[in-house]
């Protein structure tokens, strides 16, 4: 793992190189192999986190939109709490 393109921050385009030039064994080419799949494995990780991020930014969203809603609500329900005091004092 020696083969380092700083620019990519990956080992593969090194190796790549390499195959295309004809310098290459067959270790070689096993280690490629196996840095592709971890790559590709932490690239579906990745989105994996970046889709349940997601969700969980819209459920939070849905959420706060419930919230709203139920503030008016409760708003409201005070607003005539508090007329239905004035009109009861005013009576009295």
């Amino acid at each position: 793992m020696t083969d380092f393109d700083p620019n990519t921050g990956s080992h593969l385009v090194v190796k790549e190189e390499k195959l295309q030039e004809g310098d290459f064994e067959v270790a070689d080419l096993a280690e490629l192999t196996s840095q592709l799949r971890e790559e590709k494995d932490y690239a579906l990780a990745k989105e994996k986190e970046i889709r349940a991020s997601k969700l969980k930014v819209r459920s939070q969203d849905e959420a706060g939109t419930l919230a709203a809603a139920e503030n008016v609500s409760l708003r409201e329900q005070l607003e005539q709490r508090e007329e239905e005091m004035c009109n009861l004092r005013c009576a009295a």
